[in-house]
């Protein structure tokens, strides 16, 4: 079977007993995504570091899913939705990113990119919720496990907001003759 991009890059992750197990685990994917940032064109690093935090947030949450209790299920669903969603944002910001600045002058922004990041940022503001109403609910998670499930959540919370912000950003650049296709 081929990867479409859509799945969990490197190997899948494995599932935990262990807290120790995961924190290694995670650490080591941490890694493997710090190296593929640093292979990447220098113009593109940042947009890939970015990018590579929601794909650890997400491998995180699925190699936990054992040490979660009754929510595990749950919470490795949420996690493949937001894998799901980390390549169309992907597109969408490269494409903003790479827009020419004669463009950007006279056209403004790229509105349909943005809009495709605001609509992945607002089906994952949902999806957060949900993760945070869940982690509240976890009676078989001790304290450190919630820590670490927490840990994540802030992670995509982080990159909501900065994605929301260059959305925002790129809606806003009009350009000298961008309010005659606006």
């Amino acid at each position: 079977e081929t990867p479409t991009g859509n799945e969990i890059t490197g190997p899948r992750p494995i599932k935990t007993e262990r807290k120790e197990q995961a924190r290694e685990m995670i650490e080591k994917k941490e890694r493997e995504l710090d190296q593929e940032a640093e292979k990447a064109q220098p113009q593109q690093r940042e947009m890939i570091k970015n990018q590579n935090q929601v794909r650890l947030a997400v491998h995180s949450l699925l190699a936990m899913e054992n040490l979660t209790g009754g929510i595990g299920k749950q919470v490795s669903a949420i996690a493949k939705e937001f894998n799901n969603g980390i390549e169309k944002t992907a597109n969408a910001e490269k494409k903003i990113k790479e827009r020419s600045s004669f463009t950007r002058f006279f056209a403004g922004g790229d509105e349909d990119s943005a809009e495709e990041i605001e609509r992945q940022v607002n089906q994952n503001q949902e999806k957060m919720k949900e993760l945070k109403d869940l982690i509240k609910t976890c009676d078989g998670c001790d304290e450190e496990t919630r820590g670490m499930l927490q840990q994540q959540v802030m992670a995509l919370d982080k990159n909501q907001e900065r994605l929301q912000g260059l959305a925002e950003k790129e809606k806003s650049s009009k350009g000298l003759f961008g309010w005659l296709w606006k």
